[in-house]
């Protein structure tokens, strides 16, 4: 009877028809088990769903269901890593677990620090019939919440020196380098020549994060124009837009579509951007695969002698560096194609610490007359990141275009909340 009160939501009549079925006998485990689960939902009383739940357990110690159950009530208790004991023997015991016991084992992973198992799971219990609202909410929230930490690194492009490695085999044959200042400045006017010169860049997107045991990949678009927008749209399984990241010449901007919030500064709002020197030339260059002047908001051919060269003919990659303050720029760039294969930028400051940022570019595929890298991973080190982890983005390339027919600036409704740029930066790089 208590089974078939709580299908109609009859609460209250549910819990006492339960309470008076173990007065006339108290060991009865489907009772026991039934009534512990659905008072858990509630959120109270957990103290007696746990004891009511230890019993069942104890009496089959094999029961998935029971175990289930169990688990999840240490799970509304705070007690993750003891959950977690008992959903790893629920799945075990069980051939064919519901869909809700995987969902379960899902929030019991991501509490527990497994994220990418988490993932897995809501995505099995979406395949498994699932309440997909209920669970593409959860996989939207905490996607976003890895796009908003890679956005935090991407948005760190002035941040420990990196002494780049440098491939000293497989010199391409024939490449003969003279080490003087007339090669040096050709070698650096040939590479910033290299830039490929569209003004629209678009492109299908795979974003993969990875943060310690962290490791999420989502797909999505990027769209760039230059001088003026980056914007990366992430859209988990191709179904929803989960949020956006973009930067403009004049403010930085992420919008969380599953909570309508955004945060959005300009350059010199948020401390750690103004305090490392960042502004969206700087990150646009490195986007595009150029050379750049930070500050300056183009390349000019008067400004490539400002740039340190050292020419290793022996090697595959040469040299070009640029020291401005605390800031420290390091390119590496192909002795024979002149493509920029790796960007160093890094930050030493005795208050805010040192940081590091390293863009590795791959798989260059031809676009509008150049090469450009269809593969571009962005790894950071700093002590702003917690524990002082490093955190790496990888982003694919996929169909690449100079498609111009889009907007390069988002419109939000009224029903989008402002939330404080700083404060959800540092909720961002302090995300577990």
């Amino acid at each position: 009877r208590g089974d078939l009160y709580h299908t109609k939501g009859m609460l209250e009549e549910a819990f006492a028809a339960y309470d008076s079925c173990l007065v006339w006998k108290s060991d009865n485990v489907p009772c026991l088990n039934n009534y512990a689960y659905y008072l858990s939902l509630t959120g109270k009383n957990l103290q007696k769903a746990e004891q009511m739940s230890y019993i069942t357990v104890k009496a089959e110690p094999n029961n998935g269901i029971y175990l289930d159950t169990y688990a999840w009530i240490l799970f509304m208790q705070g007690r993750y890593e003891e959950s977690k004991i008992y959903i790893d023997q629920a799945l075990k015991n069980d051939e064919t677990p519901s869909a809700d016991v995987i969902e379960h084992a899902g929030d019991i992973y991501w509490k527990c620090g497994d994220h990418a198992a988490a993932l897995n799971f809501w995505q099995q219990a979406v395949d498994k019939g699932g309440d997909s609202k209920v669970l593409l909410k959860k996989l939207k929230k905490k996607l976003i919440i890895n796009a908003f930490a890679a956005a935090a690194v991407m948005m760190m492009a002035a941040c420990g020196t990196t002494k780049p490695a440098v491939n000293t085999t497989n010199n391409p044959a024939n490449t003969v380098i003279e080490n003087t200042e007339a090669a040096r400045l050709k070698f650096v006017r040939s590479v910033s020549d290299h830039a490929v010169a569209q003004k629209n860049i678009t492109a299908k997107l795979k974003f993969r994060v990875k943060k310690g045991s962290k490791d999420v990949t989502v797909g999505g678009s990027l769209h760039m124009r230059r001088d003026d927008v980056i914007r990366i749209q992430l859209t988990p399984m191709g179904l929803f837009e989960a949020g956006r990241i973009e930067m403009t010449k004049d403010y930085v901007m992420v919008v969380d579509r599953i909570h309508k919030e955004y945060l959005k500064a300009d350059y010199s709002e948020v401390a750690f951007l103004k305090r490392n020197g960042l502004n969206f030339y700087s990150l646009q260059a490195l986007f595009w695969n150029q050379l750049f002047i930070p500050g300056s908001d183009q390349m000019r051919d008067s400004e490539l002698k400002k740039f340190d060269v050292n020419l290793l003919p022996e090697a595959l990659c040469s040299i070009i560096a640029l020291e401005r303050d605390k800031m420290s720029y390091k390119w590496q760039a192909d002795n024979k194609s002149y493509e920029i294969k790796q960007a160093d930028v890094s930050y030493s400051n005795s208050e805010w610490g040192n940081a590091s940022l390293k863009w590795n570019y791959g798989n260059f595929t031809s676009f509008g007359g150049k090469k450009f890298p269809s593969q571009i991973n962005i790894t950071a080190a700093s002590s702003a990141l917690k524990g002082g982890q490093s955190m790496t983005v990888e982003l694919t390339l996929e169909n690449l275009s100079n498609n111009s027919d889009w907007e390069s600036r988002t419109q939000l409704s009224n029903k989008y909340t402002a939330a404080s740029a700083e404060d959800v930066l540092n909720k961002i790089l302090n995300v577990k």
